[in-house]
């Protein structure tokens, strides 16, 4: 605690203006020297100087202290002061640190002789001879060092010690025979000697004996102060702060009697500058006035400054948890007592009706101080008679255990008031030393909110599944920081950090809120009908409890529910050190909670900092008005973990909502609940473009329609738009890349709306995502590029040079990094080098694109998901230098280039030890023609029998596309679709009317003219189909040699075919209508007749199912043919003899002879399995086999 002067805090009797008693001054000095009346020398406490050194402000006193009778300054060089003509103030060889209160404004020794005689001297001219009190008082801004008091030569102290920042502070009584009083703070007697041991002073007081009167009197004014009242008669003062001024009244009045009796002289040195004499007096009922604390009834939050109860005492129930109790109409504040130490020393509660005025109801836990207490202490033993775990429940919060985040729900099944708190402590429960090993959560209940409430037991919670990982196997169960939620159907939750706080739990509770559900599934009570824990663990994940975030390091859980959805914010684990604070949303609190975001907003550039939560962290969430969206964000300031006199606070912000699930969390110095009016989350009835093309100008509108959440109506605002906090003009979108559209809403407290819209260059071809993962932004910009992206589907490959158009990272060298769940600016590829200098890896990161000659823009992004300030390269195209990159954060160049040699080649060059990086490339063809599509891309794709369905290409900068329908090519159009999908379905229209239709985008600067028409005539028959041998249709019962290949076509010629297939022999051969109407039946080695199987499905669901015979035959020719199409899978030789037997064979059929021409073939087939020549591929043998044997057949019947 920063200590005050004694002598300084003294009230003034007077009431003199400063130039009043300055009149007073230079009138006295005309008479004689001690003609001072007491007026005049009370209302200046009996001071001639005060001297404060090196004070940055020298003719204003600190607050509560005066200017001394001589003086007009505070401090001056030694000289006649201008106002009242005396001589004093400081000599020479002095500097100054003029920062701090008037003891830590030093002046300070600056001469070049360092020696026992070093000093700071000060020299003060007196009206007389005689006897003067000084005090000499300072608080050393630097390194400890040792000091000496020197008063009219005399050293008077004796070395000293002056510890730093301490204030060491005392006083001598002095006689002065010359009218100046000469004060040196000098060296000690003994070394070191040096610059960083030279004296300094902060304060110099000079002052005359104070007589009894003057104590009195201010004993008279502390009563009748004591004594005012309110307008209504009630005490001004709070009644705690009258008991404290009260009791300071009574012990001063005892040394008052104590000097009128006699036995105490108040000329002694021990009266005036002893301790406990009239100067002590005098400062302890100073101190009890400044106490005296007025409470006026709070109207507004003031965030992260002192909150007091409705007595003035500083509230202390810090980790807060706040209940609005309906049975007693109001809420509750339950928080760790920590009366200015760390651990806490309880739970205490304090109760409201409004939020803003809060009454202290005493300790709601009372912490156990010994083993006695369960049968000494009257409330201990009360509490927990009969109770025969009395040793446990002293081990987890007996005083000096760690009892933290405490917060209470209200069980309507039990009718109790069920406590949960973060118990913690070493895990030995006769350890008395405060750490976390123990980290578990304990629960204690009460019939009523205030309490008593009794301690239970405590618990290790869930544990991680068997199939996911454990953050901190070693230690299972932990729970620390934690929360507590309760649903709308009653069913309670425990929100924990646990893995040591890698990772967040939600645990179900029991329906009497006693343990986690996990804990108890095989249904075990005891005696009295509690529930008993199983013997092994059981949970079901996803069912008792699920883990959020696993390995994020997250603490300081607090849940609500708004509109439907759950929402989780956290802290990041940095002990006492406020860290960004975050929120994710899920729709149950066992289900998939969304990434993590940032809602804290600076506004202006004087608030916190909003990446340290405004100096908070994450306690509680008060739900006002949970309905119409009123909640208050409530976070600790934990002042470095130091709790005396009030320094660590609470933060009290409301919760803004905006769109969908957007929370913003701003700063306001002060705020009442009509504010939360405005916090309603709203949805905006307007359409943006998703994306739009670079350099565009936004027509954008000045006003909006947004409903509130919960209303039937919308309200019609002003709207002022934004990107990064610049207005929106023709150059915000000049960069390629996906930019967040703030809408400000004048009517909603200038709600901030977030809109997302993505800019990209025309004529782009090529976009590469490096490191290959194709994020959702990435899909979106690319989805509007493929009528000239030349990589439509491949987010990034590696260069090769066979390829017809190669593009890619070169070499081996590199790595990817990020996830597809980021987006283009969290993925990279990197240099793999080991951010080392002389890496056997180079210094280069380079992609290759195949381009045509001519000017091209390069775009490149550039974020280190590292955050490393010392990563350092240079960019190059085309082995030009172009700049040097700035990694951090989200930076996008573009540079142009006059391509010559049909390649653009981009490099990344590093100029320090880490790893080159690169996130993105886009390339731009400035000589592009796009041929325009009159159809817009519009198309049928597919149709009923009474309905067809459209797509159409999409249109940077629309919002919306309609679709328009006419029964005539010539109009008129009518609209039957709008909306922003890319297909629609007109159902119910005629299938004998030719319809028409058409379709525009929408922009934000209007409608564009439609697209040419389509038409549009319903199917209504049957698919056909047909089969063709050498070109030449094959009629039913057809036959052909099986030499020739067979081709099946389908046909629709309205709607097309959807599905066609031919069915041979029991081999199906379907028609992949992806690349064709046909399908190729080759049927060679099948020799017979066949009733093929023929299905047909037209678009519209017409179905031709019809049997056709056809036959397949063999001849000398045809395997002939059938040789020289396998040519390639016989050698020579082979080759040579099958077609000398089949020669051999024609020569006999020739002669009439088919039995000899039957042995020619299997000549045929005995050279065909000669494996000894070389063997033939199975199917061509097994083909020719088959003929073979067909015509040796045939030939043999013959």
């Amino acid at each position: 605690m920063r200590m005050k002067s004694k002598l300084l805090m003294l009230p003034l009797l007077s009431s003199l203006t400063f130039t009043q008693a300055l009149t007073g001054i230079a009138a006295a000095a005309d008479s004689s020297a001690s003609g001072y009346s007491d007026e005049q020398l009370a209302a200046h406490h009996y001071t001639y100087y005060y001297a404060d050194a090196a004070d940055a402000s020298p003719s204003e006193p600190d607050a509560g202290d005066v200017m001394g009778l001589y003086q007009s300054v505070t401090d001056q060089a030694y000289g006649t002061d201008s106002v009242t003509g005396k001589k004093w103030g400081y000599g020479s060889s002095t500097g100054t640190s003029t920062s701090g209160d008037k003891y830590s404004s030093v002046r300070y020794y600056s001469g070049s002789t360092h020696n026992v005689n070093t000093a700071v001297n000060y020299s003060f001219e007196l009206p007389e001879a005689g006897d003067y009190y000084v005090t000499v008082g300072v608080k050393n801004p630097w390194s400890a060092r040792s000091f000496s008091i020197v008063l009219e030569g005399t050293n008077v102290s004796g070395d000293l010690s002056m510890p730093q920042t301490t204030l060491v502070e005392y006083s001598y009584k002095v006689h002065v025979t010359d009218g100046e009083l000469n004060v040196a703070v000098k060296a000690p007697s003994t070394t070191p000697y040096d610059q960083y041991h030279d004296p300094m002073v902060g304060l110099i007081t000079v002052q005359t004996a104070i007589p009894l009167s003057y104590l009195q009197a201010q004993i008279a004014d502390l009563q009748t102060e004591i004594a005012r009242t309110n307008a209504d008669g009630t005490n001004y003062y709070t009644s705690s702060t009258i008991a404290s001024a009260n009791a300071a009244l009574a012990a001063t009045q005892v040394w008052a009697d104590s000097v009128s009796n006699g036995v105490v002289a108040i000329d002694s040195d021990a009266a005036q500058i002893g301790t406990g004499g009239i100067r002590d007096q005098l400062s302890k009922l100073a101190a009890a006035r400044t106490a005296l604390f007025h409470m006026e009834p709070n109207t507004s939050f003031l965030p992260d400054q002192i909150m007091r109860d409705t007595d003035g005492n500083v509230i202390d129930a810090h980790g807060p948890g706040f209940m609005y109790d309906e049975q007693t109409g109001k809420y509750y504040w339950y928080g760790e007592y920590h009366n200015g130490v760390w651990p806490g020393q309880g739970v205490r509660v304090y109760s409201s009706t409004d939020l803003y005025n809060w009454k202290d109801e005493g300790m709601a836990l009372t912490l156990v101080k010994s083993m006695d207490d369960f049968t000494n202490d009257p409330l201990i033993s009360q509490l927990y008679a009969g109770r025969t775990d009395t040793y446990n429940v002293w081990a987890d919060i007996r005083v000096g255990r760690i009892v933290e985040r405490p917060k209470v729900i209200y069980n309507e099944k039990t009718h109790k008031y069920v406590m949960w708190a973060h118990i913690d402590g070493d895990k030995s429960a006769d350890n008395d030393a405060q750490n976390y090993g123990k980290a578990q959560a304990g629960y204690a209940i009460s019939d009523s909110p205030t309490g008593p409430f009794v301690y239970q037991r405590s618990y290790r919670m869930d544990m991680t599944p068997a199939d996911q990982t454990d953050y901190y196997p070693s230690d299972k169960g932990m729970a620390r920081d934690m929360n507590l939620f309760k649903d709308d159907d009653g069913t309670a939750y425990l929100i924990y950090s646990s893995e040591e706080n890698r990772t967040l739990y939600i645990s179900k509770l029991l329906d009497d809120y006693s343990d986690v559900a996990g804990w108890h599934k095989d249904g075990n009570v005891d005696a009295s009908g509690n529930p008993v824990r199983d013997t092994s663990y059981k949970a079901v994940y996803g069912t008792d409890y699920i883990r959020v975030f696993p390995g994020g390091v997250r603490e300081a859980p607090a849940v609500f529910k708004y509109n439907g959805k759950y929402y989780l914010l956290t802290s990041g684990a940095t002990g006492w050190t406020p860290n960004v604070n975050m929120y994710s949303v899920a729709d149950s609190m066992l289900g998939t909670w969304s990434t993590l975001s940032d809602p804290f907003v600076r506004t202006l550039s004087s608030d916190p900092d909003p990446k340290k939560a405004f100096n908070s962290q994450t306690s509680s969430v008060i739900p006002v008005d949970a309905a119409n969206g009123k909640f208050i964000y409530v976070g600790d300031d934990w002042n470095g973990g130091s709790f005396a006199n009030g320094a660590a606070k609470y933060v009290w912000l409301p919760i803004e909502f905006g769109q969908d699930s957007e929370m913003t969390i701003k700063w306001y110095s002060s705020w009442t609940k009509d504010l939360l009016d405005k916090m309603v989350g709203v949805q905006a009835n307007i359409q943006l473009p998703e994306v739009i093309t670079t350099g565009s100008t936004l027509a954008l509108p000045t006003e909006i329609p947004v409903t509130p959440i919960g209303s039937s109506s919308s309200v019609v605002t002003p709207v002022t738009w934004s990107v990064n906090s610049q207005p929106v003009t023709a150059s915000t979108f000049a960069m390629p890349g996906t930019y967040t559209l703030d809408a400000k809403l004048t009517a909603f407290n200038n709600k901030a709306l977030r809109f997302t819209i993505s800019a990209i260059p025309e004529k782009t071809v090529y976009f590469v995502n490096s490191g290959g993962q194709a994020t959702s932004d990435y899909n979106l910009m690319t989805s509007y590029m493929q009528q000239t992206l030349i990589n439509k589907s491949v987010a990034e490959q590696a260069y090769n040079a066979s390829d017809a158009a190669p593009w890619g990272y070169t070499g081996t060298q590199s790595n990817p990094a990020g996830t597809a769940d980021g987006d283009i600016f969290s993925t990279l590829r990197y240099l793999n080098g080991g951010n080392v200098s002389g890496s056997a890896a180079g210094t280069d990161l380079t992609y290759k694109f195949a381009v045509h000659n001519g000017s091209y823009t390069v775009y490149t992004g550039f974020n280190d998901i590292w955050s490393n300030s010392s990563r350092k390269a240079d960019l190059y195209i085309n082995g030009e230098k172009k700049t040097a990159i700035t990694f951090i954060s989200n930076q996008v160049y573009a540079n142009t280039v006059n391509v010559t040699d049909g390649v653009i080649d981009v490099t990344v060059r590093n100029t320090a030890a880490q790893d080159p990086l690169i996130n993105w490339i886009m390339i731009v063809d400035n000589d592009l023609t796009i041929a325009a599509d009159p159809l817009q891309g519009l198309q049928v794709t597919a149709t009923t029998s009474d309905s067809a369905s459209f797509a159409w290409d999409k249109a940077v900068g629309a919002t919306s596309y309609t679709l328009y329908r006419s029964a005539s090519a010539e109009g008129p159009y009518a609209p039957v679709y709008t909306g922003n999908a890319l297909s629609y379905t007109d159902s119910g229209i005629s299938p004998a009317v030719n319809y028409s239709y058409k379709v525009s985008s929408t922009s934000l600067s209007g409608e564009s003219a439609l697209s040419d028409a389509v038409s549009v005539l319903l199917d209504q028959t049957q698919p056909s189909f047909e089969l063709l041998v050498n070109g030449q249709q094959l009629g039913e019962g057809g036959t052909f040699e099986d030499s020739a290949l067979l081709t099946f076509r389908a046909a629709d010629d309205l709607s097309g075919a959807a599905s066609a297939q031919i069915v041979i022999d029991g081999t199906v051969y379907p028609v992949d209508l992806t690349k064709g109407n046909d399908v190729i039946v080759d049927l060679a080695g099948k020799p017979g007749s066949y009733d093929a199987a023929i299905t047909v499905v037209d678009a519209a669901g017409n179905k031709l199912q019809q049997s056709f015979q056809l036959n397949v035959t063999t001849s000398l020719d045809s395997m002939n043919q059938l040789l020289a199409r396998y040519q390639s899978s016989l050698n020579n030789s082979m080759s040579q003899q099958l077609h000398n037997a089949l020669d051999q064979a024609q020569h006999k059929l020739d002669m009439n002879r088919p039995d000899q021409a039957a042995k020619h073939m299997q000549d045929f087939v005995k050279h065909l399995n000669n494996t000894s020549v070389q063997a033939v591929d199975s199917k061509v043998k097994a083909v020719l086999l088959a003929d073979a044997q067909a015509l040796i057949a045939k030939w043999t019947e013959a």
